[in-house]
């Protein structure tokens, strides 16, 4: 078993990542961006994937984060 101070430093992280969330019209956000459904993440890929102009996947990903995340 857990010592119980380990415990409660995980739940204080927790809380503390929990501020950064809220819902707002059915949707998740993140820090004010919108955390995309599990669904809407493929679409996205590609869109991007066309509009920056075929670069790759790390750069990609990147642009995502900084709009999305």
């Amino acid at each position: 078993m857990m010592p119980e101070s380990t415990n409660v430093a995980k739940v204080k992280q927790a809380k503390k990542r929990m501020m950064n969330y809220y819902w707002h019209d059915q949707k998740l956000y993140f820090k004010g961006l919108c955390v995309p459904k599990l669904e809407e993440k493929k679409p996205m890929v590609v869109q991007m994937h066309e509009d920056l102009g075929y670069f790759n996947e790390q750069r990609i990903l990147s642009k995502i984060y900084r709009c999305c995340y």
